[in-house]
């Protein structure tokens, strides 16, 4: 018999889904609304016949998908201020951006998500998509991040 996913593993597969899904939508400017019912209704039964991935939690992917991309101002302008100086976001590949965007939304508007746990499944989902230095990158931007919006 499977075991059961835990709410853990499943919010893990959520947020691989909402960086892939905010990298789609970034690539193809398509309804944000469009792109998480092809999500829900086409990818995620992929997941969910694979052993290696958990069924992601839907209701989170969602409301993620649909706050995020009324954010971005505001999570790129934070992002901006952890680059180094002569650092724009158009520089940042658009995987780095959707990862940093989601990772940052969680830690400025999703205060019951500990930090701790923020930035471990961000880097976790990082390992997924970026080499190891991307990761560094990434893991030393967030913990900026966190340290400024979470103090």
């Amino acid at each position: 018999m499977a075991q059961k996913p835990t709410n853990k593993s499943a919010r893990h597969s959520a947020r691989i889904a909402l960086v892939q899904a905010l990298y789609q939508h970034e690539q193809t400017q398509a309804n944000t609304t469009a792109i998480a019912r092809e999500f829900i209704d086409h990818r995620f039964d992929n997941l969910d016949q694979e052993a290696s991935y958990f069924s992601p939690d839907q209701s989170y992917f969602q409301k993620l998908m649909e706050a995020i991309p009324l954010k971005i101002p505001e999570i790129d302008e934070e992002i901006q201020k952890h680059l180094q100086e002569n650092w724009k976001m158009v520089r940042l590949a658009a995987v780095v951006r959707s990862l940093l965007r989601s990772a940052c939304y969680e830690l400025m508007f999703e205060p019951l998500v500990p930090t701790p746990v923020v930035l471990n499944e961000y880097i976790e989902v990082a390992r997924d998509f970026l080499d190891e230095r991307e990761v560094k990158f990434v893991n030393g931007i967030l913990d900026n991040i966190a340290k400024s919006v979470r103090t």
